[in-house]
């Protein structure tokens, strides 16, 4: 027996073809920066992601890239032989160059896992042992996330005054321990968040409070404001409270904020320092421009999620891409058609006095109003405001003072008052059930559905 000692001689590589190198892979990558350049053009890029970001308009970053891009092709292609070549020296066959995809895709999936064990035994974003918020007048409500105690009085503490809170049989604000709520008056039914709620100051402080006194005997006011509340569970509040009460008006109090809120399913993404007792709904819209509900609301101790894509989701509420209007509006139209099929008259108002109270930078929203073009009642505090309007907060946390409340409530008290007078004939007077008011009034807004409504 002999042994052929002679060494076995390698098949070429895809780059090497009869001892000459190929310049197929440098072409390849060159036309694939060339591709991607393509797809970064603002005016493609746009359609997958918004360019509008919190941090500013990114179109000229854009335009950087799709011009790196293109030079990085151009060199590609231009000195493709070189390249070639040394894509050939560090990729002598198929099997290097997929043991270099692997061990790259393995190595991102070992710091992925090694950040998410850092982060959980950190307890990040969100520490758990820290306290609730609001925790000892909050409770986990399945449809909207978090709503009051009924029936319990705590006074808060805030800077250095003391705040009584009253919250009657339903969880709703009123003004005192013993105050309740009668079905059969005709009823002002105000939803909303801690603007509504009255953040920081004494019921009979807050504009809910104030046109209450205004519009007695005739007309009674229901607060079903909750800190923290986006449109979104404004929706859901109304839904479920609405035909609880002779309601002739409903007011939804509307800050910019909102949009944001609209847009995640866990509040403590605006804030991370700080506990809830559950995560909130999220809508979104189908293809057909009809709401579903996406994401339910679940108890925070019940609820699994990844750290690593939670900072993540932190670092794009603060700094990335500006949530879209559609989902608020359609929101808000669903509130509207609601509310007057069932025999009430829906207003906005629009509260804006130039603060953040989410966290990250300020910024404007588009093309001013969000509710243009729609048929609206919409009262924009904001736009005629008095001296100091800005200024009109409370220290310790940026919300509005005593004296915007009283601002806003003669404004929205003046407009009720004309409403009350003024109520035209409207779907509410037709003859039928609130479905057929419902049609008349999908009708006449054009809305997109026209077969029926997802959400009831």
């Amino acid at each position: 027996m002999s042994l052929n000692l002679e060494p076995r001689s390698e098949q070429p590589t895809n780059a090497e073809i009869g001892g000459i190198v190929s310049s197929r892979p440098a072409i390849v990558i060159g036309l694939g920066f060339l591709c991607l350049a393509l797809l970064a053009w603002p005016a493609i890029l746009g359609k997958f992601i918004s360019l509008d970001w919190k941090l500013g308009n990114l179109r000229p970053v854009a335009y950087a890239m799709c011009a790196l891009l293109v030079a990085c092709g151009v060199v590609f292609v231009s000195a493709r032989r070189w390249i070639s070549a040394r894509y050939a020296e560090a990729f002598p066959s198929n099997k290097h160059l997929a043991f270099a995809l692997i061990t790259m895709l393995v190595s991102v999936a070992f710091t992925f896992l090694a950040a998410e064990i850092v982060l959980r035994v950190a307890d990040q974003p969100f520490k758990k042992r820290w306290n609730f918020l609001w925790g000892d007048v909050m409770q986990f409500e399945p449809d909207c996330g978090w709503s009051h105690f009924p029936n319990r009085s705590v006074p808060r503490k805030v800077g250095s005054n003391e705040v009584p809170q009253y919250f009657d049989q339903m969880g709703s604000r009123v003004g005192g321990p013993a105050e309740r709520h009668d079905p059969a008056v005709p009823t002002v039914m105000f939803v909303g968040d801690s603007f509504t709620f009255g953040q920081g100051l004494a019921y009979e402080d807050t504009f809910v409070g104030k046109i209450g006194l205004e519009l007695a005997p005739a007309l009674q006011t229901v607060n079903l404001g909750v800190t923290g509340y986006g449109t979104d569970q404004s929706l859901l509040t109304l839904k479920r409270d609405l035909k609880k009460f002779n309601t002739k008006i409903v007011v939804y109090t509307f800050i910019y904020n909102h949009v944001d809120r609209n847009s995640v399913n866990d509040w403590r993404l605006f804030h991370p320092s700080t506990r809830v007792v559950g995560t909130k709904p999220m809508f979104a819209l189908k293809r057909d421009g009809v709401l579903y509900l996406k994401d339910r609301a679940v108890p925070v101790d019940d609820y699994s999620y990844s750290r690593v894509w939670a900072c993540l989701q932190i670092a794009a509420t603060r700094w990335g891409p500006k949530p879209g209007l559609d989902v608020t509006r359609a929101l808000v139209r669903e509130m509207k058609v609601y509310s007057e099929a069932n025999g009430a008259k829906f207003v906005i108002v629009y509260w804006d006095q130039g603060h953040s109270w989410d966290g990250g930078p300020r910024y404007l929203m588009p093309g001013g109003s969000p509710f243009s073009g729609m048929d609206l009642d919409v009262i924009d505090a904001g736009a005629s405001p008095p001296s100091g309007w800005s200024d009109w907060i409370i220290p310790v946390d940026n919300h509005p003072d005593a004296r915007a409340h009283s601002y806003v409530a003669q404004i929205v008290s003046r407009e009720l008052q004309r409403i009350m007078k003024e109520t035209r004939p409207a779907e509410s007077a037709v003859i039928g059930t609130a479905q057929d008011r419902k049609r008349i009034i999908l009708n006449r807004e054009r809305m997109p559905v026209q077969r029926g409504d997802p959400l009831n």
